[in-house]
């Protein structure tokens, strides 16, 4: 199951319920190791970066692909060539615009054999990405795919957080990540997210996980457990529609 499709929903509850005052909790049984989604290895590891980190694409509440950071995507008529247009204005926590040059770093960061990624079967299926200009990158497919729209939903990382190539699992980014998602990571403490700092203008929603499970997931809580995240608003904004988030939820 998805771990967006579980997640969604107990962060519309959690954060229209009076109790928790624009604070979520949920509890974990163990606490992430690295904030990193190139070197996810566990639940916890996955569930954060669902909140810190976007995707180019994700699904809405219907599960239907809809663009996330991307603005859109176009398949050549030979289903061999992607173009993605980057949504205009958006940035990265940090302040630092967001740009098709990230999604290019992203892509071959993923797929460099020193990097170490855990997550680079999700853009074996490209042959190269070149930059057009700041909103615009072409994927080159290693073979035609007209369903290649539905594999846009890997994180994108930013550029300018990572001083030194390769990109390894001990760089500084494993405490101090810089994303674009709907929360952002105010401090790693021993291994504890102290706060997730909500960000109130960030496209709709957590992008998805397919293929990862949502088992580690206890629940909403609104005092002490094992391994408590907290994510507390408001933060510095980024783009539009994360809104979305905060609504009541409906029936």
């Amino acid at each position: 199951m998805s771990i967006a499709r579980v997640m969604t929903p107990l962060l519309l509850a959690a954060l229209a319920a009076p109790a928790v005052a624009g604070s979520l909790r949920y509890a974990e049984d163990s606490a992430p190791a690295i904030v990193n989604p190139l070197y996810s290895t566990t639940m916890a590891e996955a569930r954060v970066n669902e909140l810190l980190f976007g995707g180019l694409y994700a699904d809405d509440r219907d599960l239907r692909a809809t663009p996330l950071i991307a603005e859109g995507a176009t398949l050549n008529a030979a289903a061999d060539e992607l173009r993605v247009t980057v949504r205009p204005g958006l940035t990265w926590h940090d302040g630092k615009p967001l740009t098709a040059r990230d999604v290019a770093f992203t892509v071959e960061t993923l797929q460099d054999p020193k990097t170490l990624s855990t997550e680079a079967g999700r853009v074996d299926w490209v042959q190269s990405v070149s930059v057009v200009n700041d909103r615009e990158v072409v994927f080159k497919l290693k073979r035609p795919d007209p369903q290649a729209i539905e594999k846009l939903f890997f994180k994108i990382l930013p550029a300018h957080a990572f001083a030194s190539r390769p990109v390894t699992r001990a760089d500084a980014f494993r405490t101090k990540p810089v994303g674009s998602g709907p929360y952002r990571l105010a401090r790693f403490w021993r291994r504890q997210l102290d706060h997730l700092r909500r960000q109130p203008e960030l496209p709709q929603g957590p992008g998805r996980e397919r293929d990862r499970d949502a088992g580690g997931l206890r629940q909403v809580v609104s005092g002490e457990a094992p391994a408590v995240r907290e994510l507390r608003g408001p933060g510095a904004g980024v783009a539009p529609r994360s809104r979305d988030l905060a609504e009541e939820p409906k029936g």
